[in-house]
């Protein structure tokens, strides 16, 4: 069965919001003589922090009263001060060009905020390249359940089968598999490190190869490949 539609991820594979928070969540923790790692990081990575609350865990870890508002607006600052300064993930426009050209729609499907979703999209001169964007105010459960993409599809009009995910987070991971479409997992320097095997095909950038030639490898060996 061809691949009629195409959902992204946001964070971390459209923009690499990733890294500049996680660095960011880093260097405030060791100001009040804490470690942040990698795998507190993941279990917030592509979801929300309802498991996982970094700012809420750094008041619990400190033996004395912090001004935990003050400390996360002094985060949203600084990550974003990074953000702003960075483009679109090699690839992006890459990807939707090939899929504008063989008609393949596309359409976005994020845990994010939808104002911090649309904005960037919209300050990268991407919000108009795709058909539809679904943030967390869409849906009751976030990733790593798969309300988003089902959302995704039922407004592509594309079956499971008939679609493509990419990917760059466990959690994202979860979500594409369990709403059955292929996934496509595209790591940043942030969830490289992370166990990125349940997606179908792992590449390095969004342009390692033609997403004629994902296409191939996806549907001629039935979604098998790690």
């Amino acid at each position: 069965m061809p691949i009629k539609g195409i959902l992204f991820d946001f964070d971390g594979l459209i923009l690499d919001t990733e890294t500049p928070k996680y660095n960011t969540w880093c260097e405030i923790y060791d100001e009040h003589q804490q470690k942040f790692t990698l795998d507190l990081w993941s279990k917030c990575l592509g979801t929300d922090h309802k498991n996982f609350d970094p700012l809420t865990n750094l008041g619990e870890a400190v033996n004395k009263p912090l001004n935990l508002n003050a400390i996360n607006e002094n985060f949203l600052q600084r990550s974003l001060q990074i953000i702003l300064s960075q483009p679109a993930l090699p690839g992006v426009t890459d990807i939707l060009d090939s899929a504008q050209s063989l008609g393949i729609r596309v359409g976005v499907a994020s845990s994010g905020e939808r104002g911090w979703v649309q904005g960037h999209l919209e300050r990268l001169g991407l919000l108009n390249r795709f058909n539809c964007v679904y943030t967390r105010e869409d849906v009751k459960w976030v990733k790593p359940a798969p309300e988003l993409y089902q959302r995704g599809m039922a407004h592509l009009q594309t079956k499971p089968e008939e679609t493509i995910v990419f990917e760059d987070s466990p959690n994202g991971i979860t979500a594409a598999r369990s709403a059955g479409c292929y996934c496509v997992a595209v790591p940043n320097e942030i969830s490289k490190q992370l166990d990125l095997s349940q997606a179908n095909l792992k590449l390095k950038a969004l342009n390692e190869i033609p997403l004629l030639n994902i296409i191939s490898c996806l549907t001629d060996n039935k979604g098998k490949l790690n």
